[in-house]
Order: C-alpha cells, then structure tokens, then sequence
C-alpha cells in the first residue's frame, strides 16, 4: 500500500471519529435539553467537551481483526488512560468537595501509573537470562 493511500485511510478515520463524537454529543445535548442546561450552561458545556473527547478517543482507536477483538480492546484501554487521567485532574480542578478532589487525584495518580507502567515494559528491552 502506497503512503498517500494510508495517511488518507487514516486521515478519513479521524473524520470519521469526529463525525462519530460530535454525532454522540448531539444526541445528548437533545436529550438534556432543559431548565438545567440554560441555568448551568458553562458545566454542562465542560461536561460536553469530556463527553466529545472520551467518544473521539475511543473511536480513533479502532481494531482492525475481528478475530484480535478482546486483545485489541485492552490496548485501547491502555492508550486512552492519559485521556482519563487528563479528565479526573480537570474534574479534580473543578470539583466542589475536599473529598471529591482527593478521589479524582487518586483515580488521575492510578491513570498515570498504570500507562507508564505498561509504557516501561512495552519499550523496555527483554534481556535474555
């Protein structure tokens, strides 16, 4: 497959997760639509903006076998942890309560370490024994 072929696949599949993700929040402005939205509408907009990137993460990942499905999933748990850690410690910036804050710095702190745990041992050499 010739270059400019696959930087346009990849290129038509951002598109794509962008249409998915703006797609997705649509749908869930229209639902949510209300009294709420009007009087709370810079919280609901950060809510938004998680809602877009967590979908668009997911869905510019995808896999490629069917038959590699469950292990394809794992990975792509793995390389959107910095996105949910990026999006505990803004939920952790703008939380109301202590308690809150502290559970959102610990869910951001887990994020972190597990995906530079698994970037160790991915880019780590094997040394044979």
């Amino acid at each position: 497959m010739r270059p400019l072929v696959k930087v346009g696949l990849v290129g038509a599949g951002y598109i794509g997760a962008f249409t998915l993700a703006s797609a997705v929040v649509t749908a869930y402005v229209a639902a949510t639509i209300g009294p709420d939205r009007q009087n709370y509408g810079a919280m609901f907009a950060f809510g938004d903006d998680l809602l877009f990137l967590g979908v668009f993460g997911v869905a510019a990942v995808v896999a490629r076998s069917a038959a590699n499905a469950w292990s394809a999933l794992a990975s792509l748990r793995i390389l959107i942890a910095p996105l949910f850690a990026l999006a505990f410690l803004l939920s952790a910036v703008v939380a109301p309560s202590r308690s809150s804050r502290l559970a959102l710095l610990v869910a951001t702190a887990i994020e972190a370490s597990v995906f530079a745990w698994v970037a160790f041992i991915w880019f780590h050499p094997f040394q044979s024994p």
